[in-house]
């Protein structure tokens, strides 16, 4: 039976795995487990998110020795009353061209235990070949590389990787017995060109009545004033959000899930065809990875703009959320914590992955991890003043625009909060339930955002007294 009520008091932190971690099973390192678990028990966390197996598909010629690491890691935390988090990407695999990519590899991702296939284009996974499901660019018909990760991406609308990441989790349910599954990087990378592949092409004429066509038309491609281009843009949130959907439905009821996400604000968003609060219906809890660069006493208009958006998500729906913060210090602890709780925000504490020799998380909650519960029901502040941002409008402009449209958001949220307001951000698909009853005014940011409807219910709500402001 589904239950989320152990999230109210969920206070996460990271279970980091290294490459010694593969030496399973030598008893020393269940000892090792043992030592770690009753350290985090002793500190006050009660529930652990396992890190180090990110790009799980990379780990398919040693998938049982990673699995029995799982599975033994997660019966012992349970012995010491922690919740588990099982963590991983199901779309995108490191990608080998050169040894300089193996020095990327290895330097530059602090959460992946540095192991890959030197060709993984050659591996199959119940007969299917891997290589046959990566997303393809319309740029030149050829599988996608990301230059950032080092990586290709699985297609989330190829037949074959559906088939086989429900077969692939099922798998995974069967050897490790987690409380939740943290399901990421669900992106079209690494641009508004993929993916091209042969599924994508037939589902967005078959949906939308449009044909991808070649990239040097100038008339659709990137060209925010073509209704055909928009769709594009609209397909491929949902397709991602389809992911979740049929995740949730493979999942028993009493593994919860969520997925990843730093921004949902952002104008770069259409670019990658992700954004959380389209996703949101299918999660069990909403969450928000704090950028590791940021910091509550720098960015402060990003940071409190964007968890000012994941909170109003999370109350929308009615669902937790965590955050994600990534500390430099024990020291640097307390900040962080009294910066979510006004949020309501379960805390996930991890070390700051930037750094090769960042304090490791046992070490970041040496004094405690003091944390209220939150109660359940209602969150502990009502919304006072609300702010319209419609993502439709923002993804209808010019990159540039878009980012000033996303600039106005973020300072007015900025200055709401440095006012002692914890704004509502009323997202465009909560307008059929949206309650101005509880708020005192609702911000608007650009009136050409408000289609018909919105006007009509504008103007209903301003008869019932509602303020509407202009920023």
């Amino acid at each position: 039976m589904k239950s989320t009520e152990w999230l109210n008091d969920a206070r996460f932190t990271s279970w980091r795995l290294d490459i010694s971690d593969l030496g399973w099973p030598d008893p020393t390192l269940a000892e090792k487990w043992r030592r770690r678990a009753e350290t985090f028990q002793k500190e006050g966390a009660n529930a652990v998110v396992l890190c180090g197996f990110q790009f799980r598909w990379d780990y398919l010629v040693i998938l049982d020795r990673v699995l029995g690491i799982l599975h033994e890691i997660t019966e012992i935390c349970h012995e010491h009353q922690l919740k588990v988090v099982e963590y991983h990407s199901p779309t995108l695999l490191h990608t080998i061209r050169s040894e300089e990519d193996r020095r990327t590899i290895h330097n530059g991702r602090q959460e992946q235990v540095p192991f890959y296939p030197d060709d993984w284009r050659k591996l199959s996974f119940q007969e299917k070949r891997l290589a046959n499901w990566r997303q393809v660019s319309a740029r030149n018909g050829k599988p996608v590389f990301y230059e950032p990760f080092t990586c290709e991406c699985f297609c989330p609308n190829h037949p074959e990787f559906q088939k086989a990441y429900r077969a692939f989790i099922r798998h995974h349910l069967a050897e490790i017995p987690v409380d939740a599954i943290l399901s990421a990087d669900l992106h079209f990378l690494p641009d508004i060109y993929s993916c091209a592949c042969t599924y994508c092409q037939k589902r967005f004429l078959s949906e939308y009545g449009f044909e991808l066509p070649p990239t040097e038309d100038p008339e659709f491609w990137e060209n925010r004033e073509n209704p055909a281009f928009l769709a594009w843009i609209a397909a491929r949130y949902r397709w991602n959000a389809e992911h979740y959907q049929r995740l949730r439905k493979w999942l028993p009821p009493e593994v919860l899930l969520w997925g990843r996400a730093s921004c949902c604000l952002s104008a770069e968003l259409p670019q990658t065809g992700f954004s959380p609060q389209l996703c949101a219906e299918h999660f069990d809890a909403i969450f928000y990875e704090i950028d590791p660069r940021h910091h509550p006493t720098n960015h402060s208009e990003e940071i409190a703009s964007e968890i000012t958006a994941f909170s109003s998500i999370a109350r929308h729906f009615r669902k937790p959320l965590i955050a994600l913060c990534h500390v430099h210090s024990s020291e640097d602890l307390p900040g962080w914590l009294d910066f979510l709780k006004p949020y309501d925000a379960r805390p996930w504490i991890s070390r700051q992955t930037l750094h090769e020799d960042a304090v490791p998380e046992e070490s970041l909650l040496e004094t405690g991890f003091d944390y209220p519960e939150t109660p359940p029901g209602k969150p502990t502040f009502e919304p006072v003043q609300a702010i319209f941002f419609s993502e439709t409008f923002r993804d209808s402009l010019e990159i540039e625009q878009g980012k000033d449209y996303v600039a106005q958001c973020r300072e007015l949220c900025a200055d709401l909060v440095a006012r002692g307001i914890r704004p509502f951000l009323l997202f465009d698909t909560m307008w059929d339930s949206a309650a101005p009853a509880l708020w005192e005014c609702l911000w608007m940011l650009d009136p050409r955002a408000l289609d018909k409807e919105k006007e009509r219910k504008i103007a209903e709500w301003q008869q019932q007294g509602l303020a509407i402001g202009l920023s």
